[in-house]
């Protein structure tokens, strides 16, 4: 059934659209079996970080929200885990000390003026 177009955004396309999310949980999830892992999120309240919070709920990894870039707290802790960020794609800058280990396209935007949405899961690097 056809969504109306500022629920659609909502949903699929716009930030609030949580593609990936379980798939990175579940990456994560699996590299805490070679030790302690922290990931930051692009985003303080709301998609991210809260709903991947959800996923990671009792898995003891530790999700901290920043507000648009990797911050000094996540980069200091790449020195005693395995550090990763999630982004929506709106911060091409962090790409310096990360390396893109997936992605997720959100749906493509039924309002052309808009690019398409991602989601990137990063390794943060020392």
């Amino acid at each position: 059934m056809p969504l109306p177009r500022a629920e659609r955004r909502g949903y699929l396309e716009d930030w609030t659209a949580g593609y990936g999310f379980k798939e990175i949980a579940q990456f994560l999830i699996e590299k805490k079996k070679n030790g302690p892992v922290l990931v930051g999120t692009e985003g303080y309240f709301g998609t991210l970080p809260d709903g991947l919070q959800i996923y990671l709920d009792k898995s003891g990894i530790p999700v901290i929200g920043a507000q648009a870039t990797i911050s000094a707290k996540i980069r200091d802790a790449v020195n005693a885990n395995q550090t990763y960020f999630v982004s929506n794609g709106t911060i091409p800058h962090i790409l310096e000390r990360a390396e893109k280990i997936m992605e997720f396209p959100k749906a493509k935007p039924y309002d052309t003026r808009y690019p398409q949405g991602i989601i990137i899961l990063y390794r943060v690097l020392p």
